[in-house]
């Protein structure tokens, strides 16, 4: 009896969720796709502006980062 108690609350809490997502996905559809290429257009040109990746340590390959933080071992630019 208690388990039909616990669903009786999880499931409704559930189905919120779920129907809120829903309407933050369809709402996000509607932000106008010029707007958006605006702000990739402004991302491109602050991000070229710098390095493709930086050492931590001068000299140390095993330091090389990308902009993304990810390591670059053992490859050459």
């Amino acid at each position: 009896m208690r388990i039909v108690k616990k669903a009786g609350v999880y499931v409704p809490v559930f189905l919120l969720t779920m129907c809120g997502l829903a309407a933050i996905l369809f709402l996000s559809a509607l932000i106008p796709q010029k707007a958006i290429q605006k702000h990739m257009r402004d991302s491109a040109t602050y991000l070229s502006r710098y390095e493709r990746s930086y050492r931590l340590i001068k000299g140390a390959d095993i330091s090389r980062l990308d902009r993304n933080g990810m390591a670059q071992v053992g490859v050459s630019f």
